[in-house]
């Protein structure tokens, strides 16, 4: 990234979007590229790895995955750089007429916005995207030799068309400070989820409203989210190996289900007897099962999936989803052209249609599905043998379907119960963030690959759609709620879980980026060095020490500039007390020997120097303060470092020699108890 002016703070916001950062400063996520000029008119590639540390191999494609990282203290800018990449992305959704307000008035972009953004789809192609003066360019690259050329000039970007080879960022931030619409401005706000159908290229999780995360809505998304993973076929004894494995090897094994907790849903409220008609007639038709008249009078299951999928379809042709807008029929806020509706839903493979187009087939399939269902009740389903009998579903029918169409329609409420019997609610809260940064990340991604252009050759340009085949991750301070060994294991578990994603679910993916925004060192062990940024006070750091493997105190004191050392200031302050007043008690020993030579000498130069010596003395112990022998020696007794308490010992020793041995045999008895334990 390269900001190119002074972005002041605009009168409408409150958010600086220059912040800690420097003008004219080229910022690199990766050191391979080289600028002899500090911009980007000329640029060389020096690889400085040929080992492709990360890259997905599935039975389908080779996804080449790239993993850096942002380090710096509190305050050094690392936010600050990934929100610039969310006001660019803001600023292609208004001019391409994505965004709208609260009033569904559509959003102008900012014109205070001036930065260059360069990226890479693959060795041989960079991107050059210039954002000025409320406008969007873009610029492509080819490789000769070691260098990349301008082969075109700089295209403004006007349409969906010109985003071909943009990327797509998914951004995970929990922090409870973070992306304050109070406080940043309510710009942020159509950047959270939203049913645009992966139209503007980013996504914020969680969804917050005026800055506050709904944490009971996060875990009813979580349960659906995690539903089409639980379901999918695994191999019998694999289950550590599989996704089943929700955390910790916690083994996902049953859903609890209940129909309709919520006093106010109106799902059993009657469809109009003509639309009903019609949908029964498309599903005959498009899916091959009837609905026959005592069902629709005795079947309450039959009647309220009726209706669910009556209030999707409206739903979808009322929504931003472009392919849907044809079936909308505004004067009375319903569906026309039902037939087609239909047939589109059943060739359709977006994840747009996986909720809708599953409750058709639950309609189709519920007696085996759900065999000997007392609706009202609440029922448990073993995972396993509901995953079997999705697989013999797949089977009969000529088109796709997959394990998040099938995962049983949302006016279930579920909940999912390990092999141990525990609650999910019982999961600590280390357990619960994995889970929902991860599976935010999976839910994204395999929606990504689904999104479909229409497949009419005559689509109008308000119908037209971009797939996006490049995603870019942002986790900011992922490692929130973690214990260390979870940080430490954290990049190897999101890889080995997107690995384990059905690769039918990624074909359409041609590259990931992970950019992490870290404090921990643990994660920066896993990223080489040359994919590493490190900011102080704005400013990129230039540090040639190696991260990839490197132990953590290195890290930390070389990526985290703790210059101050690794030792909680109050264990500091509290041993600085203990080293100062047993040097006190051996500096006042000092005096009285002194004092004692001073009797006895006679030569007045002698008497000169130790009168001195004193002085010196006295002058360095009035910045020492005495605490109680007995609380130094509590205080040495806990300090664990064994090279710090070997010289404390030393020290105290020396300052109270008469206690000697009883403080080491109270250090014997201290072991000897430990060893007997």
């Amino acid at each position: 990234m390269l900001p190119t002016k002074d972005t002041r703070k605009n009168s409408l916001l409150t958010l600086d979007a220059s912040k800690n950062l420097k003008n004219n400063q080229i910022y690199q996520f990766r050191n391979e590229y080289q600028f002899q000029k500090n911009d980007f008119s000329e640029v060389e590639y020096i690889p400085k790895t040929d080992v492709n540390l990360y890259e997905l191999k599935t039975s389908i494609n080779n996804i080449p995955i790239n993993i850096n990282a942002v380090v710096g203290g509190n305050g050094s800018g690392k936010s600050t750089l990934i929100e610039l990449l969310y006001w660019a992305n803001y600023n292609i959704g208004s001019i391409l007429n994505l965004l709208e307000d609260e009033n569904r008035r559509k959003r102008k972009p900012f014109k205070f916005l001036d930065f260059e953004l360069l990226y890479s789809v693959d060795l041989n192609t960079l991107i050059n995207v210039v954002f000025k003066e409320g406008n969007v360019y873009q610029q492509t690259y080819k490789r000769n030799n070691n260098k990349f050329v301008a082969n075109v000039s700089k295209q403004e970007i006007k349409s969906i068309d010109d985003l071909k080879q943009f990327f797509y960022t998914i951004v995970v931030n929990y922090s409870h400070f973070a992306l304050n619409s109070l406080e940043i401005g309510d710009w942020i706000n159509p950047l959270f989820h939203k049913n645009d159908g992966y139209q503007t290229p980013i996504v914020l999780n969680p969804m917050r409203t005026d800055g506050i995360i709904d944490i009971n809505k996060e875990k009813y998304l979580l349960t659906r989210r995690l539903l089409a993973n639980l379901l999918e076929p695994i191999t019998e004894g694999q289950e550590e190996n599989s996704l089943r494995n929700i955390a910790n090897n916690k083994i996902a094994s049953a859903l609890e289900l209940s129909y309709n907790p919520n006093p106010n849903a109106t799902l059993e409220e009657s469809i109009d007897s003509t639309v009903r008609e019609k949908l029964i007639e498309a599903f005959q038709q498009h899916f091959g099962f009837q609905i026959t008249e005592q069902q629709l009078d005795n079947d309450l299951f039959v009647n309220v999936t009726l209706s669910y999928i009556h209030k999707k379809l409206i739903k979808m042709a009322f929504s931003d989803y472009k392919i849907f807008k044809r079936y909308r029929e505004p004067k009375e806020r319903n569906i026309k052209n039902i037939n087609a509706y239909i047939r589109r839903i059943k060739e359709s493979d977006s994840h747009a249609v996986f909720k809708v187009k599953g409750a058709i087939l639950y309609l189709k399939y519920y007696q085996t599905l759900l065999p000997n269902l007392d609706f009202k009740k609440p029922f448990s389903l073993e995972i396993d043998e509901l995953s079997k009998k999705i697989q013999e579903i797949q089977k009969k029918e000529s088109f796709m379907v997959n394990t998040f169409m099938m995962s049983p329609p949302s006016f279930f409420y579920i909940n999912i119960v390990p092999i141990d019997g525990s609650s999910f609610g019982s999961l600590s809260s280390g357990e619960k963030q994995k889970i929902h940064s991860i599976s935010s990340i999976v839910y994204h991604l395999i929606n990504l690959n689904s999104v479909e252009q229409l497949k009419e050759e005559k689509a109008e340009e308000s119908e037209k759609i971009i797939h996006y085949n490049y995603i870019n991750i942002i986790l900011d301070e992922i490692e929130l709620y973690y214990h260390p060994e979870w940080q430490r294991t954290y990049i190897a578990d999101l890889l080995d879980y997107i690995g384990k994603i059905n690769p039918e679910n990624l074909k359409h993916i041609k590259g990931l980026n992970i950019t992490f925004l870290t404090h921990s060192p643990y994660i920066l062990s896993d990223i080489p060095n040359a994919f590493v940024l490190k900011l102080i006070k704005g400013e990129p750091h230039i540090e040639g020490n190696e991260t990839f493997g490197a132990n953590v105190h290195d890290l930390l004191a070389n990526d985290f500039f703790m210059q101050k050392g690794f030792m909680g200031e109050w264990a500091k302050s509290q041993i600085k007390s203990v080293i100062e007043s047993l040097t006190l008690k051996i500096n006042n020993k000092k005096i009285e020997m002194l004092n004692g030579l001073l009797n006895e000498e006679s030569e007045k130069n002698k008497i000169f120097i130790i009168k001195g010596e004193i002085k010196s003395i006295e002058i360095e112990n009035s910045r020492y303060k005495e605490i109680e022998q007995t609380q130094c020696s509590s205080i040495i007794s806990i300090v664990g470092e064994p090279v710090l308490y070997n010289s404390l010992m030393e020290l105290y020793s020396q300052a109270f020699p008469n206690d000697e041995t009883n403080f080491i045999q109270s250090q014997i008895d201290k072991l000897t108890k430990l060893l007997n334990k």
